[in-house]
Parts: structure tokens; sequence; C-alpha cells
């Protein structure tokens, strides 16, 4: 995701921190992500040669989470199938014919409330990357913009 931002403070050579602008078709709904919204403050990587006070594009990228890969995928697919093989389990003791189907939907339903339940553990990390300098601030503080 692309987005639009002003460099606050240089870390070091080759990292920044940058604050987010709200972009222009952005109707504050909250779609883009809900931990990286406008006004945000963040680290990014300044590959770019961005100074403090320069206006730049941000490249924004959401991080992989194993854990929440495993929890939303995985899981309830396990689940479901071990809920199966116990339900035949108990069918073939003597249990009635729709066992199977009902012991695989509850191990199912319990898998998704444990998802639920542990959901607000994921918070999303994001990595930032100043890809260009759109504007720079001269010493009198207006904004030159770059044209190139």
């Amino acid at each position: 995701m692309r987005k639009t931002a002003d460099v606050i403070e240089l870390k070091d050579n080759n990292t920044a921190r940058i604050m987010l602008y709200k972009h222009k078709k952005c109707k504050g709904c909250g779609y883009c992500n809900k931990t990286i919204h406008p006004g945000s403050i963040i680290e990014a990587a300044n590959d770019a040669g961005a100074e403090k006070d320069d206006k730049v594009s941000v490249n924004i990228r959401k991080k992989i989470n194993i854990l929440e890969i495993v929890t939303t995928y995985i899981l309830p697919t396990v689940m479901f199938f071990a809920g199966l093989l116990a339900g035949g389990e108990l069918m073939k003791l003597g249990g009635p014919d729709f066992l199977g189907i009902l012991m695989g939907l509850l191990f199912l339903v319990l898998a998704i409330a444990l998802y639920f339940k542990t959901k607000h553990r994921f918070l999303p990390q994001y990595s930032a990357k100043i890809v260009k300098v759109i504007a720079k601030k001269d010493k009198g503080g207006s904004t030159n913009v770059k044209l190139a």
C-alpha cells in the first residue's frame, strides 16, 4: 500500500520516523487498516535519503504472522477432520449415523470460538520503506516540490 508521509526525525542514515497523511480518497471508513492510520507515527527504512521535514512517498507492507495463519486456517481444518474421526469411532461403538458429522461440526465451532477469543492477540505488524522524496522543505520553511 502506498501512502504519503512527513519525515519527523532521522534515527540514523537508514531509518526515519514518519507521520502518515490521509490520502485524498479516504473517507475514514477504517478499511485500509486499523493500526496504520492517518496520523500514525512509525519507523521506515530511509533508502531514498529523505531529510527531516521532507514530504515522502512510503510503501507499507503487512508482515506475515505464522501463528495467525495457523489459528485462522489450519486449526479449524484439523479440528473438523479430528471431529469426523472421533464421531466415526463413536458410530462404530453403536452411536447414531449422524454422529460423525455432528462431532466434526462441534470441533469446528470450538476452533472458530478459539480463533475469536485469541484474535485480538494478533496485532498486525508492518514494514515501511520510503520510496521517494516528493517535496523538500527549505530553510525558510516553505515546501519546494521536487520535479523528477
